[in-house]
Protein backbone atom coordinates (compact mmCIF):
# COMPACT_ATOMS: atom_id res chain seq x y z
CA UNK A 1 0.00 0.00 0.00
CA UNK A 2 2.85 2.34 0.72
CA UNK A 3 4.31 1.69 -2.74
CA UNK A 4 1.02 2.51 -4.45
CA UNK A 5 0.78 5.64 -2.33
CA UNK A 6 4.28 6.76 -3.33
CA UNK A 7 3.64 5.98 -7.00
CA UNK A 8 0.42 7.98 -7.17
CA UNK A 9 2.03 10.88 -5.32
CA UNK A 10 4.85 10.95 -7.87
CA UNK A 11 2.26 10.97 -10.64
CA UNK A 12 0.56 13.87 -8.82
CA UNK A 13 -2.68 11.99 -8.12
CA UNK A 14 -3.02 12.38 -4.31
CA UNK A 15 -6.76 13.07 -4.60
CA UNK A 16 -7.33 9.60 -6.02
CA UNK A 17 -5.87 8.06 -2.88
CA UNK A 18 -7.64 10.30 -0.40
CA UNK A 19 -11.11 10.01 -1.93
CA UNK A 20 -13.85 8.56 0.22
CA UNK A 21 -14.55 5.97 -2.47
CA UNK A 22 -10.98 4.63 -2.47
CA UNK A 23 -10.65 4.52 1.30
CA UNK A 24 -14.15 3.05 1.65
CA UNK A 25 -13.38 0.28 -0.85
CA UNK A 26 -10.25 -0.69 1.07
CA UNK A 27 -11.97 -0.56 4.46
CA UNK A 28 -14.82 -2.71 3.14
CA UNK A 29 -12.31 -5.51 2.48
CA UNK A 30 -10.98 -5.49 6.04
CA UNK A 31 -12.28 -7.88 8.71
CA UNK A 32 -15.16 -6.47 10.78
CA UNK A 33 -13.03 -5.99 13.90
CA UNK A 34 -10.47 -3.96 11.96
CA UNK A 35 -13.27 -1.95 10.32
CA UNK A 36 -14.61 -0.99 13.74
CA UNK A 37 -11.13 0.03 14.92
CA UNK A 38 -10.62 2.07 11.74
CA UNK A 39 -13.98 3.83 12.16
CA UNK A 40 -13.01 4.75 15.72
CA UNK A 41 -9.72 6.17 14.43
CA UNK A 42 -11.52 8.02 11.62
CA UNK A 43 -13.99 9.50 14.11
CA UNK A 44 -11.07 11.19 15.86
CA UNK A 45 -10.11 12.81 12.54
CA UNK A 46 -13.69 14.01 12.06
CA UNK A 47 -13.56 15.73 15.45
CA UNK A 48 -10.74 17.90 14.09
CA UNK A 49 -12.85 18.63 10.98
CA UNK A 50 -10.70 16.72 8.51
CA UNK A 51 -11.09 13.50 6.58
CA UNK A 52 -8.72 10.61 7.30
CA UNK A 53 -5.99 10.28 4.67
CA UNK A 54 -4.87 7.22 2.74
CA UNK A 55 -1.51 7.29 4.52
CA UNK A 56 -3.30 6.98 7.87
CA UNK A 57 -5.18 3.93 6.58
CA UNK A 58 -1.97 2.42 5.18
CA UNK A 59 -0.19 2.92 8.52
CA UNK A 60 -3.18 1.46 10.38
CA UNK A 61 -3.18 -1.68 8.21
CA UNK A 62 0.61 -1.95 8.43
CA UNK A 63 0.46 -1.80 12.23
CA UNK A 64 -2.22 -4.51 12.31
CA UNK A 65 -0.15 -6.70 9.97
CA UNK A 66 2.91 -6.25 12.19
CA UNK A 67 0.85 -7.20 15.24
CA UNK A 68 -0.44 -10.33 13.48
CA UNK A 69 3.11 -11.29 12.50
CA UNK A 70 4.30 -10.81 16.08
CA UNK A 71 1.45 -13.00 17.29
CA UNK A 72 2.64 -15.78 14.96
CA UNK A 73 6.20 -15.46 16.26
CA UNK A 74 5.23 -15.76 19.92
CA UNK A 75 2.56 -18.46 19.44
CA UNK A 76 5.11 -21.30 19.45
CA UNK A 77 3.28 -23.47 21.99
CA UNK A 78 -0.03 -23.28 20.13
CA UNK A 79 1.24 -24.38 16.71
CA UNK A 80 -0.10 -27.91 17.09
CA UNK A 81 -3.64 -26.53 17.49
CA UNK A 82 -3.69 -24.80 14.11
CA UNK A 83 -5.11 -26.78 11.17
CA UNK A 84 -2.49 -27.70 8.61
CA UNK A 85 -3.18 -26.99 4.93
CA UNK A 86 -3.83 -29.97 2.69
CA UNK A 87 -0.64 -30.56 0.66
CA UNK A 88 -2.53 -32.56 -1.99
CA UNK A 89 -4.01 -30.31 -4.65
CA UNK A 90 -7.53 -31.38 -5.64
CA UNK A 91 -7.91 -32.44 -9.25
CA UNK A 92 -10.66 -30.89 -11.38
CA UNK A 93 -13.72 -33.10 -11.47
CA UNK A 94 -14.64 -32.29 -15.05
CA UNK A 95 -12.27 -31.66 -17.91
CA UNK A 96 -14.88 -29.32 -19.38
CA UNK A 97 -14.43 -26.92 -16.47
CA UNK A 98 -10.71 -26.84 -17.12
CA UNK A 99 -11.18 -26.24 -20.85
CA UNK A 100 -13.78 -23.52 -20.20
CA UNK A 101 -11.28 -21.77 -17.93
CA UNK A 102 -8.65 -21.99 -20.65
CA UNK A 103 -11.05 -20.60 -23.27
CA UNK A 104 -12.06 -17.66 -21.11
CA UNK A 105 -8.50 -16.64 -20.24
CA UNK A 106 -7.77 -15.24 -23.73
CA UNK A 107 -4.16 -14.30 -22.88
CA UNK A 108 -1.11 -15.60 -24.71
CA UNK A 109 2.05 -16.86 -23.04
CA UNK A 110 4.75 -15.02 -24.98
CA UNK A 111 8.21 -14.46 -23.46
CA UNK A 112 8.17 -10.77 -24.37
CA UNK A 113 5.25 -10.21 -22.00
CA UNK A 114 1.59 -10.92 -22.00
CA UNK A 115 0.06 -10.23 -25.39
CA UNK A 116 -3.68 -10.30 -25.80
CA UNK A 117 -4.93 -12.64 -28.46
CA UNK A 118 -7.86 -11.54 -30.56
CA UNK A 119 -11.15 -12.22 -28.82
CA UNK A 120 -12.98 -15.20 -30.29
CA UNK A 121 -16.39 -16.47 -29.20
CA UNK A 122 -16.34 -20.18 -28.35
CA UNK A 123 -19.87 -20.63 -29.75
CA UNK A 124 -20.01 -18.72 -33.06
CA UNK A 125 -16.37 -17.74 -33.63
CA UNK A 126 -17.03 -13.98 -33.87
CA UNK A 127 -14.93 -11.36 -32.10
CA UNK A 128 -16.73 -11.12 -28.74
CA UNK A 129 -16.83 -13.02 -25.46
CA UNK A 130 -19.28 -15.87 -24.94
CA UNK A 131 -21.45 -13.93 -22.49
CA UNK A 132 -21.92 -11.21 -25.15
CA UNK A 133 -22.80 -13.61 -27.99
CA UNK A 134 -26.28 -12.93 -29.42
CA UNK A 135 -26.84 -16.66 -30.01
CA UNK A 136 -25.83 -17.47 -26.42
CA UNK A 137 -28.04 -14.70 -24.98
CA UNK A 138 -31.10 -15.97 -26.87
CA UNK A 139 -30.67 -19.53 -25.54
CA UNK A 140 -32.76 -20.62 -22.54
CA UNK A 141 -30.85 -21.18 -19.30
CA UNK A 142 -30.85 -24.99 -19.63
CA UNK A 143 -29.34 -24.77 -23.12
CA UNK A 144 -26.70 -22.31 -21.89
CA UNK A 145 -25.64 -24.72 -19.16
CA UNK A 146 -25.33 -27.62 -21.60
CA UNK A 147 -23.44 -25.37 -24.03
CA UNK A 148 -20.92 -24.37 -21.36
CA UNK A 149 -20.58 -28.02 -20.26
CA UNK A 150 -19.66 -28.99 -23.84
CA UNK A 151 -16.86 -26.43 -23.86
Amino acid sequence: MMISSATLKQLQYPNVLNSCRTIGAIVARLPITMQIEWFNLAAKSFKFKRDPAFDELANFISDKADAAAAQEVYAVGRRFMRPQPNPVRPQPTHKSLYRAAILTTQIGNDRSGQIRLPIKCALCGSSHYLDQCPEFIEMPAVSRISCVDRL
